[in-house]
């Protein structure tokens, strides 16, 4: 995921109120998402997540 993208990713999460935000290259997990998650899954190079305090 580029810089730029991932910075968007983040304001637009932030300012829906998101506390926490992360993102992360799966390639060296690859195998493993295929396995746990199928081919489908397994085609997804990145993975976002957001959070929000309770």
């Amino acid at each position: 995921m580029t810089a730029p993208l991932e910075s968007r990713l983040e304001a637009l999460a932030r300012s829906r109120g998101s506390r926490f935000f992360g993102t992360c290259d799966l390639a060296p997990a690859c195998e493993e998402v295929r396995r746990l998650g199928g081919e489908e899954i397994a085609s997804y190079p990145s993975a976002v997540s957001t959070g929000i305090a309770l």
